[in-house]
């Protein structure tokens, strides 16, 4: 993840070494990364590969076994992991008309109350899932009763299609910020900038 100047004293997510450069060092240092961020147990894997048939992507979790799943009737994915106060939202849809960044935004925002922007530390271009041209952002900022919330905010368009991915995360006592702060970067350099798409994309289309 590309780091930013930290902004109102919160630190900015850890940068991740490009993947081009030492594919196996980037793996070990994203999954030391995630074993940080969201601890597991000593023998289980820093992260599992979950596949959405409805949506056909493939993305990855951290801790995906602390995750559970909120069943019922919704055009999102939604994930919430208990031990660390977070929430992730996924959804793949086809519109009436060209999308952009913006009018996606503006669509999913109409679906689902999604986080507000508040003190954005990063903001990134990213080709995933392929062929989704994505704009992502990460922030980070902190309430009076001193709780620590971030948040990963990512829109992407391809002709009428779009795709986005929301996440949010708490924490309160010491370290909170840093705590987060992995927290966003995991979420960013694992789960969003690994999505892909499966063969044979079957999207919703909303009007």
């Amino acid at each position: 993840m590309p780091s930013s100047a930290t902004r109102a004293g919160y630190p900015s997510p850890k940068p991740l070494p490009a993947t081009t450069a030492n594919p196996t060092a980037a793996a070990a240092s994203s999954a030391a990364l995630s074993h940080v961020a969201f601890p597991t147990a000593p023998g289980t894997p820093a992260h599992k590969w979950v596949i959405s048939p409805r949506l056909q992507l493939r993305f990855a979790l951290p801790d995906r076994d602390g995750w559970s799943r909120r069943r019922g009737r919704s055009r999102f994915l939604l994930f919430d992991h208990g031990k660390s106060d977070s929430h992730l939202a996924i959804l793949l849809w086809t519109g009436d008309e060209n999308m952009n960044h913006n009018k996606c935004e503006t669509r999913a925002r109409l679906f689902r109350e999604l986080p507000a922007r508040a003190h954005t530390l990063v903001t990134t271009r990213l080709a995933v899932p392929a062929p989704f041209h994505t704009r992502a952002e990460v922030g980070i900022h902190s309430r009076h009763d001193g709780t620590v919330d971030g948040y990963v905010l990512a829109f992407g368009a391809a002709g009428r299609r779009c795709f986005m991915l929301a996440f949010d995360t708490h924490a309160t006592g010491a370290g909170a910020p840093r705590r987060v702060a992995d927290r966003l970067a995991t979420i960013q350099s694992l789960t969003l900038e690994k999505m892909q798409l499966r063969s044979g994309l079957l999207s919703v289309h909303v009007r």
